[in-house]
């Protein structure tokens, strides 16, 4: 099974749970001074399955972003 790297940001997806089961490799939370418009990214290993359901889980304007290491293989997935 395919491995992706990827990052995802929690505060894209309508429910949190799902990173739950994720390989999560690092999070990050940026900086700004305001904690609402604080992002949560985890940089995750995630397989096929795993970014369907994601996707499934995507807010209104959303990108899902995956890729397996070549260039050319980058594919976005765009909830609207």
């Amino acid at each position: 099974m395919a491995e992706y790297k990827g990052c995802i940001v929690e505060e894209s997806i309508d429910d949190n749970r799902v990173l739950n089961n994720l390989k999560t490799v690092k999070i990050r939370i940026t900086d700004e001074d305001d904690p609402e418009k604080r992002w949560h990214i985890y940089d995750s290993l995630v397989s096929e399955e795993e970014i369907n359901k994601l996707h499934e889980h995507l807010k209104q304007s959303s990108v899902l972003l995956k890729y397996n290491g070549k260039p050319s293989s980058w594919k976005r997935f765009m909830n609207s």
